[in-house]
């Protein structure tokens, strides 16, 4: 429109950049800080502190983009922890996947798969049904291995048909078992002396009437071909269906769950905490670049959301295993660090943050709990008039 009104195109040119250049500048005035990417390491510190959760040479299962393009960062870019093995769920459903995971990759040996192509190629396997037999000894347990077994040799002893006349195979019970040598096992070293004695030879588990995919049919293969040679974690920012009811049988460690061949207790469904080396990993083995500088932008509901909730919640985690093992001086410390590495002015207390109050009053910190408190009331006051001056608005 102004340009219709000048004849001198010099004039016309000039008049065009500057109209053009408002465009960018307009854009950086009103939302410099949310693309400012200067002095944020929270993710690839998340994804550092993610693979030093895991013991040396380590198998570890990941989830989405989310959670494995970091890892893949630190490790491919900053030669960050290349022993362990990263494994993105969602990947482990493809053949093409499943064939580099059968490979050697940097100092990580190829992980324990023994399915050849024939087996888990497109369309082979890849959701294998649960129908369980009515048979009493199947119903009450299968062993695994033979069970993989009898899905690698296509055994008409678990194949159903179906409407277009083939024959598939299934899952014909819930409950899953793996035998193992106890003593072998406790000779390998990672099973603290304290829980030796739960050491049975046979880890045992109902995985549910659920269907198995064949990412999850991987997994199983992984763990039963593994023999406890290898660490194998489950990230603990996964979904409730990935831990495949395992969930009794890991021991957190830091930001991951390490699978254990036995189970504290069959009831508990978020695992049990090793103190000690979780001690050990939160307080000395992570990086919290900047977390505590109010000057760097986050976004809490984007950038921030897993790498804080995870940390949050391993920090509670700790911190209840040390009360309830009456280690009062290291459950402080490990409050402390995470009101540390991550203060209200510049990370939000959140919903977490409030059992960091009834741990500090338990722990008779009052004046750290009260702090805390009151921080949160403050900012819940401040919400509460944002809001109400937006409804009046």
């Amino acid at each position: 429109f102004v340009l219709k009104f000048l004849k001198n195109n010099v004039a016309k040119a000039g008049i065009a950049t500057v109209l053009c250049l408002g465009v960018p500048v307009l854009m950086a005035t009103q939302a410099w800080d949310g693309h400012d990417r200067s002095d944020r390491y929270h993710q690839v510190d998340f994804a550092k502190n993610l693979l030093n959760s895991v013991a040396p040479n380590g198998i570890l299962f990941t989830g989405g983009d989310n959670d494995t393009f970091p890892l893949w960062y630190a490790q491919e870019v900053e030669g960050f922890r290349t022993d362990v093995r990263v494994c993105n769920l969602s990947l482990l459903g493809t053949e093409w996947y499943i064939e580099q995971m059968k490979r050697k990759t940097y100092e990580s040996e190829p992980l324990p798969i023994s399915f050849n192509i024939d087996q888990f190629n497109k369309g082979i396997n890849d959701q294998i049904p649960f129908y369980e037999k009515n048979i009493e000894s199947i119903k009450s347990g299968i062993d695994l291995k033979e069970f993989l077994q009898l899905v690698k040799t296509n055994s008409p002893a678990i194949q159903i048909p179906i409407s277009t006349g083939e024959t598939i195979n299934t899952l014909p019970s819930s409950n899953l078992y793996l035998t193992y040598n106890p003593e072998k096992v406790k000779s390998m070293g990672f099973v603290p002396k304290e829980l030796e004695g739960f050491l049975s030879g046979v880890m045992s588990w109902n995985i549910g009437e659920r269907d198995l995919l064949k990412n999850d049919l991987m997994v199983l293969e992984i763990i039963a071909e593994n023999n406890w040679e290898r660490p194998i974690y489950f990230s603990s920012t996964l979904s409730t269906a990935s831990y495949l009811n395992l969930k009794s049988h890991m021991q957190l460690e830091g930001y991951s769950y390490r699978l254990m061949p036995f189970a504290v207790n069959q009831q508990d469904t978020d695992g049990f905490v090793n103190s000690d080396i979780m001690f050990d990993k939160m307080m000395t083995k992570t990086f919290w670049r900047e977390l505590d500088n109010p000057d760097v932008f986050y976004d809490s509901e984007t950038y921030l959301k897993v790498p804080v909730v995870t940390a949050r919640y391993s920090f509670l985690r700790l911190a209840e295993q040390l009360v309830n093992e009456q280690d009062t001086v290291r459950a402080v410390k490990a409050l402390d660090k995470a009101m540390e590495v991550m203060p209200d002015k510049s990370i939000p207390y959140d919903q977490l943050t409030s059992n960091f109050v009834l741990f500090y009053y338990n722990l008779g910190e009052n004046e750290k709990a009260k702090a805390i408190a009151d921080a949160k009331e403050a900012e819940n006051a401040k919400a509460a008039a944002a809001a109400k001056a937006e409804v009046a608005a």
